[in-house]
């Protein structure tokens, strides 16, 4: 504003020049105009001279006036900066706790993947005790089958064996007996067999459900890992909502200022257009 002054008083100086100027020029030619004449172009001039001169301390009262609102825009500016600055802070704080997160909710899809991957093996693991059930019943099934048929198909002991038959029927009768009992043997070897598998396997799914119980209780301390950073995000997020609400309302007083202002430098916008027109009026 203090150069829009001198900028002014150089144009007042230079019209004021050329006013002279013209004012010898027309003392040389003066012979061409009555003294009537004359006397109206001086009070012309003087007139505008007049209005001018009005313009600018109206320029001049216009932009001391504006000049008073300086101190306030400075304050108020300074405030939104300082303001800010913790918005930034607060945003920055927000972004780190946003990573945090992050990092936890991959974490936690990683431990779920594996207590996926658990399920399916305790999965098979239970359908192939299930299918060694079905197998040792079977075997069960099968041994009661052959012994009820050795039962029905020897009714006689062997002391009448020995007493009613011949050698060859003896012999005979001897190697059934063997027989019998080897594929007892081997059902019997079969069926503790099955039966160890069995225990092997509920050894194992004892196993992978202490490992699964472990990981339940890691995505546990995960998610309430994720609970404190979300709550924290959410302490941030309020603390910057109130420096938002006091930087708005510190912008709004801003812009009611700058607009008392800027409605001060229309109007001498609009006095220097008229000083610049009379100007052009009598140069």
């Amino acid at each position: 504003m203090l150069l829009k002054a001198v900028y002014n008083s150089k144009k007042i100086f230079s019209f004021v020049l050329a006013l002279v100027i013209l004012v010898s020029g027309l003392s040389i030619s003066a012979f061409a105009l009555t003294d009537a004449e004359k006397q109206e172009y001086k009070n012309k001039i003087e007139e505008i001279k007049q209005q001018i001169a009005a313009n600018q301390e109206k320029i001049d009262a216009l932009e001391q006036e504006a000049s008073k609102y300086d101190p306030e825009i400075s304050t108020l500016q300074s405030k939104i900066d300082a303001l800010q600055k913790q918005i930034d802070l607060y945003n920055y704080e927000i972004s780190l706790i946003d990573a945090d997160i992050a990092r936890v909710d991959e974490q936690i899809s990683s431990v779920e993947a594996e207590i996926e991957a658990l399920n399916k093996q305790i999965k098979e693991l239970d359908e192939q005790v299930i299918k060694l059930e079905q197998e040792k019943a079977d075997t069960y099934v099968l041994l009661g089958e052959r012994i009820r048929a050795s039962y029905m198909a020897g009714a006689a002991t062997p002391l009448e064996f020995i007493l009613t038959s011949d050698d060859f029927e003896f012999q005979v009768y001897l190697e059934r007996v063997e027989l019998l009992q080897r594929i007892a043997e081997n059902d019997d070897k079969l069926i503790k067999e099955l039966e160890q598998n069995i225990i092997d396997i509920g050894v194992k799914v004892a196993e992978i459900e202490d490992v699964k119980k472990r990981l339940n209780t890691k995505i546990a301390e995960l998610d309430e890992a994720k609970i404190e950073y979300e709550e924290k995000k959410q302490e941030q997020v309020d603390a910057r909502k109130v420096i938002e609400d006091a930087e708005a309302l510190i912008q709004k007083d801003l812009d009611k200022v700058m607009a008392i202002v800027n409605k001060l430098d229309a109007q001498s916008a609009e006095y220097q257009a008229a000083i610049d027109k009379r100007e052009e009026a009598i140069l």
